[in-house]
């Protein structure tokens, strides 16, 4: 009986955790700014505290590409500055250009935008999970990840097949 409840829980969790990795990574890749995104949407890993206490260093945020007529002032919005990328929030805009400022910073950004520049609006955060992003990146904690992934795929090789072997009938 405990053996079959821990069993349980270990597919339940494995399955979870190969579902999770895998969006993340196709968000990865689909996170270019230049990109449409998945399904419009976009992940990016928060590096410095500007934002704070909205958005930490290490979270994981979710922008969404929008239509860049419907900007406001007080949204957060992400966009290209040089080489990076940065998620502010808009003081003030006209017809062609925008004024932001991170949360924690005391004065605006010198620099105004442009609406073309724009990425896209925050939609959410994962707390930390930029951290695990970072992480990630190191070839120690990457093969770690893969292992258990073809770890989980070798057991559900391994299972289905003694299933198909016990129950014959059953298993189609």
């Amino acid at each position: 009986m405990i053996i079959t409840l821990l069993t349980t829980i270990f597919r339940i969790f494995t399955t979870i955790f190969v579902i999770f990795v895998l969006i993340i990574g196709l968000l990865n890749i689909f996170s270019n700014p230049n990109s449409r995104g998945l399904f419009g949407f976009k992940g990016y890993t928060v590096v410095s505290e500007s934002m704070s206490p909205t958005l930490n260093t290490g979270d994981y945020i979710l922008i969404k590409q929008i239509d860049k007529q419907a900007l406001a002032p007080d949204q957060i919005i992400t966009f290209k500055d040089e080489q990076m990328l940065v998620t502010h929030r808009i003081l003030t805009l006209d017809q062609e250009w925008i004024t932001t400022k991170g949360d924690h910073n005391p004065i605006q950004d010198m620099k105004q935008i442009k609406r073309d520049d724009v990425v896209g609006q925050y939609v959410f955060r994962i707390p930390l999970l930029g951290k695990v992003m970072i992480l990630l990146q190191n070839p120690l904690w990457f093969s770690f990840i893969i292992g258990i992934l073809v770890f989980r795929l070798i057991y559900l090789i391994v299972y289905h097949k003694q299933n198909v072997e016990e129950n014959p009938k059953k298993v189609k």
